[in-house]
């Protein structure tokens, strides 16, 4: 398998880990994640239609996020995935389907779980939808024009880290963040100009 993103979800210490193996995208669930040491078989392995471009958990909904090739979020509901079995798995259907017609590609996805607030990094902008739970379909979300490559945020301080070109954004209180919000400058983590490069994701204490 070929593991392409990753979450750790602190209070259960549990890993996920999304990524591809033959024509599917996998999803593996690692417990006790903080003790897992040589070679770890995963708890839980699930063939997914989609989600291997990016993935966000949410814990308390039972329900993964994810991207694919599409322009659409795919959310699958932990619950009901039949574990990957044999050389041809049954290959786990999303339940809902988001459109997201206003964001060219999406390459990042977080959520906000205490809000039912999802995050979206896509080409040239960020997208939020609130309620994210049960929106599916066209989906209406607000959009912010950050060069957003990707996105996580920080529930203990309502923070949310915006990767994009040699740069980072950094916005507190990003639960009030709505349409017509003044947005922080960017934090420049790259000074060369001859190597762009997209700043891929974060991790904090």
């Amino acid at each position: 398998m070929f593991f392409s993103n990753v979450a750790f979800d602190k209070a259960t210490d549990t890993l996920y880990l999304a990524g591809s193996a033959q024509y599917q995208d996998v999803l593996a669930i690692i417990g006790n994640a903080s003790t897992a040491s040589g070679s770890v078989t995963p708890n839980h392995r699930y063939a997914v239609a989609s989600g291997s471009r990016g993935f966000t958990i949410d814990t308390q909904r039972k329900l993964l996020y994810g991207l694919g090739s599409t322009v659409a979020v795919f959310v699958f509901d932990l619950t009901g995935l039949q574990e990957m079995v044999g050389a041809n798995p049954t290959i786990n259907q999303a339940v809902r389907v988001m459109t997201i017609p206003a964001l060219n590609v999406m390459t990042g996805l977080s959520i906000d779980q205490a809000r039912d607030r999802l995050y979206i990094a896509g080409t040239g902008q960020l997208g939020v939808v609130d309620g994210s739970s049960t929106a599916a379909g066209n989906t209406l979300i607000q959009s912010f024009n950050i060069p957003a490559h990707s996105a996580t945020f920080d529930p203990s301080n309502d923070r949310l880290y915006v990767g994009a070109a040699n740069s980072a954004y950094i916005i507190n209180n990003a639960s009030a963040l709505h349409s017509g919000s003044t947005l922080p400058a960017t934090v420049v983590v790259g000074t060369n100009p001859q190597v762009n490069y997209f700043v891929g994701g974060f991790a904090f204490p």
